[in-house]
């Protein structure tokens, strides 16, 4: 059935596509967030993202219907921006941002979670001729996935690597290298180590202190702002790295360390990170 499902889904993606691309950008950016807010209300999925907001946040359930329609609103403004990068990146007014981390020999360790337009993490270093490569996870979709990647592959000149294919030594080397590697850690990994995210326990991945640790390099954390329409503002923090005794109470030191400003994020602004995904572990 794929040889058929993904061929016209990919042919009605690329329809809507260039019907919103003969539009403002603000307006298609907007009738995306009206497509999708409404689409994600019907799916399945939406009870999770209502259960996990009502839990995690301690919120009611009206509340969390409302922070629900927006956090799907969100995902349809976010591909409708990426699909028009390659002009948004020509209007460098949009983006707004203090210096950024000096460029040295060495690429930085650049983290980001699915939050507000997440696509655009890496916007302040394209423009500031940093090289920078994306970790990432395909769409199962191989026709929309070519497109996208095409897309992220403007703002991410060092590479758009596979989270399935890559290895530690391929981070490494770009790093030593002199390029920047941007990973979005906010997310269940169930290699990972098991610490507390908004206050519950979760599996995180350990992937940015064990590489910062190999390779002495900094990481930085990159929150991105939706402010007016298609306007974005950024903000970089710097990720204390600690060197304890034990290699492994490092890497638990500064993973809890990220994900206390993850949290921080989401509880300023609940509907702006993606809710949509199993995120905590659940108790049999």
């Amino acid at each position: 059935m794929k040889i058929i499902i993904y061929p016209a889904v990919y042919i009605g993606f690329i329809t809507i596509y260039f019907l919103l691309s003969l539009l403002p950008i603000n307006l298609s950016s907007n009738i995306g967030y009206y497509f999708t807010s409404n689409l994600g209300r019907k799916v399945k999925k939406n009870n999770r993202v209502i259960n996990q907001l009502e839990k995690y946040l301690n919120i009611d359930n009206k509340m969390a219907k409302t922070y629900s329609k927006r956090v799907w609103g969100n995902i349809g403004r976010n591909i409708i921006e990426l699909l028009m990068i390659k002009s948004l990146i020509k209007q460098d007014n949009r983006f707004s941002y203090k210096t950024i981390p000096s460029k040295n020999k060495k690429g930085k360790i650049l983290i980001s979670a699915h939050f507000s337009n997440w696509e655009l993490a890496g916007i302040p270093f394209l423009l500031e001729n940093q090289k920078t490569a994306i970790v990432y996870r395909p769409f199962n979709n191989p026709y929309i996935e070519n497109l996208m990647r095409n897309r992220r592959s403007l703002i991410y000149k060092g590479g758009c690597l596979n989270k399935h294919k890559v290895t530690a030594q391929d981070l490494i080397r770009l790093i030593n290298d002199g390029t920047n590697i941007m990973l979005m850690c906010d997310q269940r990994e169930f290699k990972g180590i098991s610490i507390d995210f908004l206050g519950h326990k979760g599996y995180t991945m350990t992937v940015p202190a064990v590489i910062a640790l190999k390779t002495k390099t900094d990481i930085i954390a990159i929150k991105v702002k939706r402010l007016k329409d298609v306007h974005y503002g950024y903000e970089f923090y710097d990720i204390k790295i600690t060197k304890d005794s034990n290699k492994s109470d490092s890497v638990l030191n500064i993973m809890k360390n990220i994900n206390t400003i993850y949290s921080n994020w989401i509880l300023s602004e609940p509907d702006e990170w993606l809710w949509t995904h199993k995120r905590w572990i659940q108790k049999k």
